[in-house]
């Protein structure tokens, strides 16, 4: 599929702005156009964005490399095929991994809180790291580090299926020393995730988060409008690591309709992929955020983050406590939107407010 013009939506849309290289149109009129209402303005900022693609691509791992293209609008057809050639293209908790089951609704694939929905590839999930060497949760900041402390080799397809669990770690300790001013680990932790969608699908993924702290008593509490109603709370336990524990809750509806009904001290507020400035929802949201905690969200590309971090601190009124920046665990593997060809990751830029 081709890329859509920027004003009209029209498909192909073959030329490009000579600018920025990453917003395309039917027309020069509408290259035109689109200046005038406004692109002269971000056009330089974009053009950045787009010589920053090399840095985002630089993955420790080579299987990376042939997922870094991604058709405009053509869903994860390079990640399917790399599923496949690793015979786990269709496991129930890889399933949400490429464009196969994106007409499933959430929270119908079947049971997945057991080891043989896993997949010899994620067996790993009962198993706890050695914290000898000074405490895993202080060491890992990157995908690399991740790698090393779980023994991995390079060719392990992990980072693919946990940017989500690894992007709400590295959000858990960026927050806890904010508070705390301590590397000591937390001892209890209540996690509201918004706008979950494939997380309803693949919460055994947060085993990890416990193998990362295990010493914490977590509970994840999934919330968003692709959360189906009346799901019962979930114990994932992985017995064998030796009792490893986390308890999964699950509301159906928009944050600021559901947070009334939600009682429990809060800890941390992760909203991953948000697309804020996208949806007109998250500013009903935005005015609701508890006071004093700390919000972790991530887009998949810088413009929108730096969109969504202008968004969520003038509506919230609260300032940015971590700068928009390239997310160490961002997927590994590229998105591309219908409208442009900005560098795109699932997870791909965080920012945090205070």
């Amino acid at each position: 599929m081709q890329l859509e013009c920027q004003v009209c939506g029209t498909a192909p849309a073959n030329v490009e702005c000579p600018g920025c290289h990453a917003m395309f149109y039917c027309s020069e009129k509408h290259l035109r156009h689109h200046m005038n209402l406004g692109h002269g303005e971000e056009c330089a900022r974009m053009s950045g964005q787009m010589c920053r693609a090399q840095e985002l691509q630089a993955f420790p791992f080579a299987w990376a490399r042939q997922l870094a293209v991604a058709v405009p609008g053509g869903g994860d057809t390079a990640v399917c095929s790399f599923l496949k050639s690793l015979d786990i293209h269709g496991l129930p908790l890889w399933s949400r991994e490429c464009c196969c089951e994106d007409f499933t609704p959430f929270g119908t694939l079947g049971p997945m809180a057991t080891s043989s929905c896993w997949g010899d590839h994620l067996s790993f999930l009962a198993n706890k790291l050695d914290l000898s060497q000074g405490g895993a949760s202080s060491i890992i900041s990157d995908w690399r580090e991740y790698y090393t402390a779980r023994g991995f080799p390079d060719d392990h397809p992990a980072a693919l299926i946990l940017s989500t669990a690894m992007t709400l770690h590295h959000a858990v300790v960026w927050s806890w020393q904010q508070q705390h001013n301590s590397s000591d680990p937390p001892r209890s932790l209540n996690l509201h995730i918004l706008g979950a969608a494939k997380e309803v699908d693949q919460t055994s993924l947060f085993l990890e988060l416990a193998n990362l702290l295990p010493e914490c008593q977590i509970s994840v509490q999934l919330i968003g409008p692709s959360v189906p109603a009346g799901l019962p709370t979930q114990r994932l336990a992985a017995i064998s690591a030796g009792s490893l524990e986390v308890d999964v809750s699950y509301h159906h509806g928009l944050y600021h309709e559901v947070l009334p009904n939600l009682h429990s001290c809060i800890d941390l507020i992760f909203a991953p992929n948000a697309g804020l400035a996208a949806y007109s929802s998250w500013a009903d949201t935005l005015e609701v955020l508890p006071v004093g905690v700390p919000v972790v969200i991530t887009d998949y590309c810088e413009e929108a983050a730096l969109r969504a971090a202008a968004m969520a601190t003038a509506i919230s009124g609260r300032p940015l406590a971590m700068e928009v920046s390239v997310n160490p665990f961002r997927r590994p593997a590229s998105s591309c939107g219908s409208d442009n060809a900005l560098p795109s990751y699932s997870n791909g830029f965080i920012f945090g407010l205070g």
